[in-house]
């Protein structure tokens, strides 16, 4: 059973990683690879403080920015993305133990 708090953590992460890549393409016009790249370096930037795993929230975070790259008709606005956020949360925190490394494993 994971903690509360952890799930939220990681929820926010993903939610803030997925609506603003989302907004980056829909409203500023950046293709979608370009804003989840952008949002991923920035984040590697980010320094958390040290009692939050730094390190797997950014992998959350840029997790998210997969799911914002979705076209406008699958997803309409800021609801939307915390609907596919929380499923998107779930299935990380599940598959996580299973599939170990950075790479390309989350896309």
């Amino acid at each position: 059973m994971i903690p509360l708090r952890s799930f939220l953590s990681k929820l926010l992460a993903f939610y803030l990683g997925c609506l603003g890549c989302y907004l980056l393409h829909t409203k500023l016009g950046m293709s979608p690879i370009l804003s989840s790249s952008l949002l991923g370096f920035i984040i590697t930037f980010i320094h958390l403080p040290k009692r939050l795993n730094h390190t797997t929230l950014q992998i959350v975070f840029y997790t998210g920015t997969f799911a914002g790259m979705s076209s406008p008709p699958l997803i309409y606005g800021p609801l939307e993305v915390l609907g596919v956020s929380i499923i998107g949360t779930v299935i990380f925190i599940f598959l996580k133990p299973h599939f170990q490394g950075i790479g390309g494993k989350m896309g």
